[in-house]
């Protein structure tokens, strides 16, 4: 059962008083402690930030001691300059605070990695400001429960719905209600619209979900969709606890959108999509990192570059093939060695046959230690490179028909302009779209031969986007 008190944390203003704050620093031998009363609000541009004020009996002795942290000693004076700030520097990790904030209703929030951004000073009175990453606390529940979660996602996403509810109102007037409903990796999905967010619901008969699942569900979701996913608010019931997560809001107003695999119209009851986000979940939630799994991360790169232009989206999408190249199970698959012209094994043993002599040869000669390195290493390079590179790969796997000739080569036209800082013609923009669109198709059919997915997909390397069937397999 989910919390009917979670709406709450919805509101883009929100605003939470507290009349017990607390920042934590730990120090080699001692702590630093900051206590007092403020609240923790969303601001204007979606952020989260803390606000903290402190009374003492005198606040310029806190300014004092804030110089000093910051500055350097000459002499009896203490100096600030930006090398002593650390302008240009990583925060160490020592400088983070930790945050417990008791509200009015209870509550305990926490927050780790803060870092005071603004201190202000005006008679006994300190103020600190700081912004947060997440905040969230956790409640116990009186019986167990199967695990659940709801999700806010940011923003009103486009999301294929197969189901009108008709919801009766005033007036003998009703209204029709669109929502998603389907079941993946044996978790049922209930997604809808509410306000200007996308609330995700999570149901299951076990007691507790995996690890990062709400990660993992909006990086399937980003896939199927071509839209960059995130999440603001977040419930998790599961065993005897429940624990609410708030996160920044994502500002998608300047985003764009990357082609789905499959183009779906607003009301979709094929459920081809939810097949192939099923195959995508399934195979990422093998992945315990608290990161994106590396496609995913590709693939949010891929929507990032779209907003810049077409050269960089160009850029990144062929890098992205190389990328997946080396992710199993297309590593194994694709190392043999193979061909697409005229080029033979004979060839490449040759190459590293003559790569084995200039070796030897450089081997006796009187050369200056730092050049033998250099020379040692950049033939190496040549070595492993030449060995399986990202063209002998894509050639294996096209010989195995698994890829198809004009998408790779679509992809070697790509990668060579836009490796070598090519500024795309305008009157050739035409072509050079048409061949992103092509690499993008390659994209998602090495992705669809890692993840096993067989079913429809769309063809955006041919004029009209045809829906087309998706049946090979890499093993």
């Amino acid at each position: 059962m989910l919390s009917q008190k979670l709406s709450e944390f919805f509101d883009t203003s929100l605003h939470i008083n507290c009349p017990q704050i607390s920042l934590r620093k730990e120090l080699i031998n001692s702590q630093k402690i900051y206590q007092g009363s403020g609240s923790i609000i969303r601001t204007s541009e979606g952020q989260l930030e803390l606000e903290l004020s402190c009374f003492k009996e005198n606040s310029w002795e806190s300014l004092l001691e804030h110089i000093e942290e910051l500055g350097e000693k000459q002499g009896s004076v203490t100096v600030i300059s930006d090398k002593s700030a650390g302008i240009g520097k990583i925060v160490p990790e020592s400088q983070y605070f930790c945050l417990s904030a008791i509200d009015f209703q209870g509550r305990e929030w926490a927050s780790t990695r803060v870092l005071i951004s603004e201190r202000r000073f005006k008679n006994n009175l300190v103020t600190l400001v700081a912004q947060l990453n997440e905040i969230s606390y956790t409640i116990q529940l009186l019986s167990n429960e199967k695990a659940s979660m709801c999700l806010q996602l940011c923003g009103h996403i486009n999301i294929p719905h197969n189901i009108l509810t008709k919801i009766e109102e005033e007036s003998e007037c009703f209204r029709f209600v669109s929502t998603t409903h389907f079941w993946a990796c044996g978790y049922e999905f209930l997604i809808k619209h509410q306000d200007d967010f996308t609330i995700l619901k999570v149901n299951s008969d076990c007691e507790e979900l995996p690890a990062f699942l709400e990660t993992r569900i909006c990086e399937a979701l980003q896939f199927v969709l071509g839209d960059l996913i995130t999440w603001s608010t977040l419930e998790l019931n599961q065993s005897t606890q429940r624990t609410i997560r708030i996160r920044p809001l994502l500002n998608k107003n300047n985003k764009t959108k990357l082609l789905p695999p499959i183009r779906f119209e607003q009301l979709d009851i094929t459920e081809d999509i939810w097949k192939l986000y099923e195959n995508y979940l399934q195979y990422i939630l093998q992945y315990s990192e608290r990161v994106l799994h590396p496609i995913s991360g590709w693939i949010a790169r891929i929507i990032e570059a779209r907003t810049v232009c077409l050269e960089s989206e160009m850029l990144t999408l062929s890098v992205a093939v190389e990328s997946l190249l080396t992710i199993e199970p297309l590593k194994k698959v694709s190392e043999k060695q193979a061909s697409l012209d005229d080029e033979s094994d004979d060839e490449s043993n040759n190459l590293q046959s003559q790569i084995s002599l200039i070796q030897s040869v450089i081997g006796p000669l009187n050369l200056d230690n730092s050049l033998r390195k250099r020379l040692t290493g950049f033939l190496g390079q040549i070595k492993s490179v030449s060995s399986v590179s990202a063209m002998d790969r894509l050639r294996n796997l096209i010989e195995k028909g698994l890829l198809d000739k004009k998408l790779v080569e679509a992809w070697k036209n790509v990668r060579n302009s836009a490796a070598h800082g090519y500024v795309l013609d305008t009157e050739k923009f035409e072509t050079y779209h048409k061949l992103s669109n092509q690499v993008t198709v390659l994209f998602n059919h090495l992705v669809f031969l890692t993840i096993g997915y067989v079913g429809k997909y769309t063809d955006y390397s041919e004029d009209g986007w045809i829906e087309k069937d998706y049946n090979r397999k890499s093993n």
